[in-house]
């Protein structure tokens, strides 16, 4: 068989520069469609099929994890200013990223869905774009493997429903490359340069993966520059091209200045640590060798599905066709500019500036790519079987698994709208807890009385539901100061990690306060893992819900809400605990513990002495 069968050479000689006028097609495999199902509607049936996906994802409104409220705690109390020093709870994310988050907040209200919105928006553009993208280098079949596989893959969809950079790692990436491949439709036109040069900043402000593909993208262009040698429209299109790289190393080192490096020093340690894995060992040959091998057919090529451990190997080996045929009679710019993408991500990966394929989410950037080549790829062995039959079923086998991928996932996320059990358990018992107790007020010792009662809590996911579920919070209106009613209950909570150590002087002289004005009728403790591996963090994420319910004293006048009562603060006794389950909404529940006390008897002596009573 002629090899130009599965790989069509440019006749011009100049391989890719050719090319862009012509997206790779097999049109034999055309055949192997179902009649009615041609290629355009195929495409657009799967770019409804992605869309419907992301929104879904998004709007069934998925409990925060881990990540993103550690990620969204720094949007509680910062403004715009405080969002440029390093973040907290080791923490990292482009400032303009940041920025968005908090004005998508101060918009729409802390909420996971405003949270959510600017990552979702950026899914949902991205197969737009994607099919955009795909149509300049792809046609017939290996556009629709190609658009199949990108509109299903699990990674995508989930990450464009989190509050992290993820999603918009890969829009950006779609954007930078769908300019250049206007630029190279129309070599004559350099203001796709330009563009390319005006909008790098805004790129790198939103992802820090976009210098990996500024930096592929210039290798692929310069190389066509090379290609079309000297000219008066080439010589325009070489200016473009230095403004380019220019303005990213321009925006690169300011971004640097601003607030990059800052970050960097604040987590280098934990993240060196956290994402060893991802690092090559360049000064042992054998385990280096090992190693790309086992990044390159792991979770980084999980498209559309796939595992560690050589679980997306039959992906990287599609991928690993196609980049072959491009580079070898193909779209040769493309091919260069993702060589230049995954080398560039490598170096940066041997510094220990950021980790290279260990995990899906860190390599969303590069999923464009993987999924083009990989669908591209796919087409080419299956072109390759001898009969028509075989082609006939093997592409109907790939649209159909795709298919079916999406109707499994529509339906896990329907029936299970959660990352795990426990974000499920934490979100229905703070929805719950907050808005129970109408008739009390309720108030958190450390966020709304300013006690710092606990060092050390792991208090990120308490804060952002308590901002997102208690009426005061969300309203932005819970700043009491110590200020609070005497006439009605008051349910004070202590939260804190099973871990923490108490300030005993904080407590006690916040309690010995309470007790001149109010009684101690009850206690109750809460218990809600964050985790359901019990090792030795495990003490450090079971949450804790000290509930401490007060009682106003007889004698309570109505006209002064918020001075003191006259009396003496006092002891309670508590004289039964009892120990219950309380249920959540969709099953599971939180270890109860249930405290009543006797009525108080006078054991404290009033401030200002023994002897002396306080005055009203």
């Amino acid at each position: 068989m002629s090899r130009d069968r599965y790989f069509p050479v440019n006749s011009s000689g100049l391989g890719g520069i050719a090319a862009r006028e012509s997206p790779f097609d097999l049109p034999r495999l055309t055949a192997a469609l179902p009649r009615r199902l041609t290629v355009p509607r195929l495409v657009w049936f799967f770019v409804g099929v992605g869309v419907l996906l992301r929104l879904a994802r998004y709007l069934l409104c998925f409990p925060l994890w881990c990540d993103e409220y550690q990620l969204a705690a720094n949007l509680l109390d910062r403004d715009f200013a405080g969002l440029l020093q390093p973040l907290d709870h080791n923490q990292v994310a482009p400032i303009g990223f940041l920025w968005i988050e908090l004005a998508a907040t101060r918009i729409f209200g802390f909420s996971e869905l405003s949270l959510r919105l600017f990552p979702a928006l950026c899914g949902v553009a991205s197969m737009f774009l994607f099919q955009r993208v795909s149509r300049q280098i792809l046609a017939g079949v290996p556009l629709v493997l190609a658009m199949a596989i990108f509109a299903v893959a699990y990674y995508p969809i989930r990450h464009s429903a989190e509050v992290k950079p993820y999603a918009s790692d890969l829009f950006v990436s779609l954007a930078l490359l769908a300019v250049a491949l206007n630029w190279w439709r129309e070599l004559e036109k350099s203001r796709w340069l330009w563009l390319l040069a005006g909008i790098a900043p805004l790129a790198l402000s939103i992802s820090f993966t976009a210098a990996f593909i500024c930096g592929g993208l210039s290798v692929g262009i310069a190389w066509t520059l090379w290609q079309r040698r000297c000219g008066r429209t080439e010589w325009k299109a070489r200016i473009g091209w230095l403004a380019f790289n220019l303005a990213v190393a321009a925006a690169f080192l300011g971004l640097m200045r601003l607030n990059i490096s800052a970050q960097y020093d604040a987590t280098q340690r934990e993240m060196t640590s956290c994402w060893a894995d991802g690092f090559p060992p360049w000064q042992q040959p054998m385990q280096l060798a090992l190693w790309l091998v086992t990044v390159h057919t792991g979770e980084m090529f999980a498209y559309p599905a796939g595992a560690e451990n050589g679980g997306s190997i039959a992906t990287f080996a599609c991928f690993a066709v196609a980049l072959a045929s491009m580079l070898y009679s193909g779209r040769r710019e493309v091919a260069l500019t993702v060589i230049g993408c995954f080398t560039l991500s490598l170096i940066a990966a041997g510094l220990h500036r950021y980790p290279y394929g260990s995990h899906a989410r860190l390599s969303q950037y590069l999923a464009p790519a993987i999924c083009l080549l990989a669908g591209s790829g796919a087409a080419i062995l299956i072109a390759r079987l001898g009969r028509i039959h075989w082609q006939r079923a093997a592409v109907r086998g790939v649209l159909g698994l795709c298919g079916l991928m999406a109707v499994v996932m529509l339906a896990r996320d329907a029936t299970h709208p959660y990352k795990t059990a426990t974000d499920r358990d934490h979100r229905a018992f703070a929805a719950r807890f907050w808005n129970e107790a109408q008739g009390a007020e309720t108030v958190c010792l450390d966020t709304d009385l300013k006690k710092k009662a606990y060092e050390g809590s792991f208090e990120t996911a308490y804060r952002c539901y308590q901002r997102i579920y208690a009426p005061a919070h969300h309203a932005g209106s819970a700043d009491t100061h110590g200020q609070l009613a005497a006439d009605r209950p008051v349910r004070c909570v202590a939260f804190h990690s099973a871990s923490a150590k108490r300030d005993d002087r904080v407590f006690d002289g916040w309690m010995q306060e309470m007790l001149i004005r109010y009684d101690l009728v009850a206690t109750q403790t809460h218990h809600i893992p964050l985790s359901t591996n019990r090792n030795q963090l495990y003490d450090y994420y079971l949450q804790c819900y000290d509930v401490y319910v007060f009682a106003p004293k007889p004698g309570r006048q109505s006209g002064d809400s918020h001075d003191p009562i006259a009396g003496e603060p006092s002891s309670a006794i508590e004289t039964s605990s009892t120990y219950t389950l309380l249920p959540l909404d969709g099953g599971g529940g939180v270890l109860l513990r249930q405290a009543t006390f006797a009525p108080p008897t006078p054991t404290l002596p009033p401030p200002g002495g023994e002897g002396e009573k306080p005055s009203q």
